[in-house]
């Protein structure tokens, strides 16, 4: 048996190698900027958000105080009317219901819910005018092809399309169906072609995307096949863990999140968000479509039972992380799926009516990452590989920002350097990060830095599960 000494000896061991692995996770990041290298400009479309027209009262619009923080923050568009809902709506006459198409015989107009309980389309162009931000339209193809009335579907897209037009939006977004399912690829794809081209005829300036959940390069190369000539922007979906309810998945824990890095759709090939783009592109030129853009315009966070552990203010944390993954990843477009949801308010961008429609913490994120949308993507080396701090840097006019997440519950001391081979000189401007409260809704604070400015070297402490924005500017 071990003598007491030797017990003591082994536990006092055991608590120093302790306090050195904790003292050492609080300060093992260092990142080195190249300030030579330019790796990509940002896009402009990047922090998006996302109208669930039923899912919107009149209330959560009226006093225009959404549409004031979407142009202040510089948010750029709005995916509207919705994912799935898409494939009921009628935009002249809207049942208000989520799965409910006053195409279908079965429809009893006596369902119809109050207008002021749904968010219409005239509504939608008024909150764009006010915004300032680009539309982002969906047409309904899919009761056409259901019901056996593919003419008039695209004759009622045409008259939308000239709907928008004459009010001033022409040259807008569209998406046409959700997710694919019209009778398979090549059905769906000639139904795209057939709704497009008529579109295209009467505004030439619109930008069309089709939109399929598991986004292979090879599915992508046979629908182009059909397709290619009127799609200018390729959507897919996902959330994290995984979006849906596919069978014989695990829900994602907040432990696990806390060290995965890079974020993966673990239900479709298991894809990490930031390594698409190359793959994705690839597959466009070799199709012959070099120019065509790539999007996420329903990212999130999965349904209650798909992720565990998560309190209102890590929910939010979650979603800045993710929405990180798609700059590193240099896509074109993202719209956050949703602003507003009635199954859960702490998922949504504003909380519930009963909750005044209050912010939740994502709204901090959002406002500083917008700032870096244009901006010039640099070359960023992660010295440490920290899986729970992690970020980007970018140029935009005279200032350069840098991007850091700590998704772990400790402090971290984190050390920036910028290397230039033309003697440029910086100054610390401003230090910004979103933080949790005690009622779990965030707030944004102030953070400090120190160093060396001869040396382009400064240092700083995040706070714990935190999302942070550094300013700095040249001499």
């Amino acid at each position: 048996m071990q003598s007491k000494q030797a017990k003591t000896k082994l536990l006092l061991g055991s608590l120093i190698l302790f306090l050195w692995n904790h003292l050492q996770a609080q300060d093992n990041s260092k990142f080195n900027i190249n300030t030579d290298e330019v790796k990509w400009t940002i896009s402009e479309y990047l922090v998006g958000m996302h109208s669930v027209y039923s899912f919107e009262p009149d209330a959560f619009y009226e006093d225009g105080s959404y549409a004031q923080w979407m142009k202040s923050t510089g948010i750029n568009t709005m995916r509207y009317p919705g994912g799935t809902i898409v494939k009921y709506w009628d935009w002249e006459n809207p049942t208000g219901d989520l799965k409910q198409d006053s195409w279908d015989p079965n429809w009893n107009p006596k369902n119809q819910i109050k207008p002021e309980e749904w968010f219409g389309l005239d509504e939608y162009i008024a909150v764009v005018k006010q915004s300032g931000i680009t539309p982002l339209l969906g047409v309904n193809i899919t009761s056409g092809y259901q019901f056996n009335r593919v003419e008039e579907s695209i004759a009622r897209a045409v008259k939308m399309v000239k709907h928008v037009k004459d009010a001033g939006l022409g040259g807008a977004f569209w998406y046409l169906g959700n997710e694919g399912k019209n009778g398979g690829l090549e059905s769906e794809a000639k139904l795209f072609v057939q709704h497009a081209k008529a579109m295209k005829a009467v505004d030439p300036d619109i930008k069309c995307m089709f939109n399929h959940n598991n986004l292979t390069p090879e599915y992508l190369k046979k629908y182009l096949a059909i397709a290619g000539d009127y799609i200018d922007v390729v959507e897919t979906h996902g959330k994290w863990p995984y979006g849906g309810s596919p069978k014989g998945y695990q829900p994602g824990t907040f432990d696990e999140w806390q060290v995965e890095s890079p974020l993966r759709d673990r239900k479709n090939g298991n894809r990490v968000w930031r390594d698409q783009i190359p793959l994705l592109q690839k597959a466009a030129e070799e199709a012959g479509y070099p120019n065509i853009k790539f999007a996420n315009n329903e990212y999130g966070i999965g349904k209650g039972s798909n992720v565990t552990g998560f309190d209102r203010f890590s929910k939010s944390l979650l979603v800045i992380d993710l929405l990180q993954e798609f700059f590193i990843g240099n896509w074109f477009m993202t719209c956050y799926w949703s602003q507003l949801r009635n199954s859960s308010s702490e998922e949504s961008v504003r909380s519930s009516a009963k909750e005044n429609y209050r912010f939740n913490a994502m709204g901090y994120g959002f406002e500083l990452l917008a700032k870096a949308q244009g901006a010039d993507m640099l070359d960023i080396i992660d010295l440490e590989e920290n899986k729970s701090v992690y970020g980007f840097a970018a140029k935009k006019g005279n200032e350069y920002l840098v991007y850091l997440l700590n998704k772990s519950n400790e402090k971290q001391s984190v050390s920036i350097k910028f290397d230039s081979s033309n003697k440029l000189k910086l100054v610390f401007k401003e230090g910004l990060s979103m933080v949790n409260t005690e009622d779990k809704y965030g707030k944004m604070i102030s953070i400090e830095m120190n160093g060396n400015k001869a040396k382009n070297c400064f240092k700083a402490k995040l706070t714990p599960m935190s999302y942070t924005r550094f300013t700095f500017k040249t001499k």
